[in-house]
């Protein structure tokens, strides 16, 4: 998922994991200058969450065959 952490599990790194600790902390922030509302807030990091699982299952298809 975000930072390089798979849900198939094995391939997380701490240097991966921190980045992406990094990135949802820079959204947040981001999300907060522009005052936007909670739930959108929620809604955003979701579909960035959902975003991230489908480019990890699409790039382990591809590498499998």
């Amino acid at each position: 998922m975000i930072g390089g952490a798979s849900l198939m599990g094995g391939r997380g790194t701490i240097l991966g994991t921190v980045l992406g600790l990094l990135l949802i902390q820079t959204l947040n922030n981001g999300l907060d200058i522009l005052t936007v509302p909670a739930y959108w807030q929620q809604v955003i990091k979701g579909v960035l969450i959902v975003v991230a699982v489908a480019v990890d299952m699409w790039s382990r298809r591809q590498r499998a065959g």
